[in-house]
C-alpha cells in the first residue's frame, strides 16, 4: 500500500468522522471545500511540485479547519493561510533529508582526475556493495528502491508499508553507513 494511499485513508477516516459530528453542524465548511478545494490543490502543487502530496496537504488543511472550534472571519484566507504553513513545513522535511542525501553523494562522488582509474572505481563500488549488503533487511530494501529503484519516498513507503517519515530514517541511515565505510577505506 502507497504511503499516499495509506495518508489517504487515514484522512478519509478522519474526514468521516468530522464529517459525521462536525460537517452536518457547518455546512459553511462543505460550501468552502466545494469552491476551493481544486484551487486549493492547485496553489498547493505550484509550491510542493507534487500533485499527490498537494492531495494529501489540501485533505489535511480542511481537516484542520474542521477541528477548528469556531468559523475563522476571513475562511478562505484561512484555509489558504493553513494550506502556505503545511507545505512550509512539507518543504523543511523534504529539504532536511534531500540535504543529507546530497552531502552524502557529494562526499562519495569527486570529480577529481586521479580517482578516474577503473581500478579504484571497481574498489569503491565493491566497498559500496558491502556497506550495502550491511544494511539492516528493511534499511536495505529501501535504499535500494529509493536511490537505485527510481522511486519516490512516497512510493517506496507505499510498495513497502511503511510510513514516508520511516523512509527518510532508513535512507539517512544508509546514507551515513555507506559514508562511514567508505571513509574507513579512505573511499571519501
Amino acid at each position: 500500500m502507497s504511503q499516499g494511499l495509506r495518508l489517504g485513508m487515514r484522512y478519509y477516516f478522519r474526514a468521516r468522522f468530522y464529517r459525521r459530528t462536525s460537517m452536518i453542524q457547518r455546512p459553511e465548511l462543505a460550501a468552502l471545500y466545494r469552491q476551493h478545494a481544486a484551487g486549493l490543490k492547485a496553489f498547493l502543487k505550484a509550491k510542493i511540485g507534487c500533485p499527490e502530496s498537494a492531495a494529501e496537504l489540501a485533505q489535511e488543511t480542511f481537516l484542520r479547519l474542521l477541528e477548528q472550534k469556531q468559523a475563522p472571519h476571513n475562511p478562505v484566507g484561512f484555509t489558504y493561510q493553513i494550506a502556505r504553513n503545511l507545505a512550509i513545513d512539507a518543504g523543511r522535511q523534504k529539504s532536511h533529508v534531500f540535504a543529507s542525501e546530497a552531502n552524502c553523494l557529494d562526499d562519495c562522488v569527486s570529480n577529481d582526475p586521479c580517482l578516474e582509474s577503473s581500478a579504484y572505481q571497481r574498489q569503491r563500488l565493491r566497498l559500496v556493495e558491502e556497506a550495502v549488503a550491511e544494511l539492516p533487511p528493511q534499511c536495505r530494501r529501501v535504499f535500494l528502491l529509493h536511490r537505485f529503484g527510481g522511486l519516490s519516498q512516497i512510493e517506496v513507503a507505499g510498495q513497502l508499508g511503511i510510513s514516508r517519515q520511516m523512509v527518510e530514517k532508513h535512507v539517512a541511515k544508509a546514507l551515513l553507513h555507506l559514508r562511514a565505510r567508505l571513509a574507513e577505506h579512505g573511499a571519501i
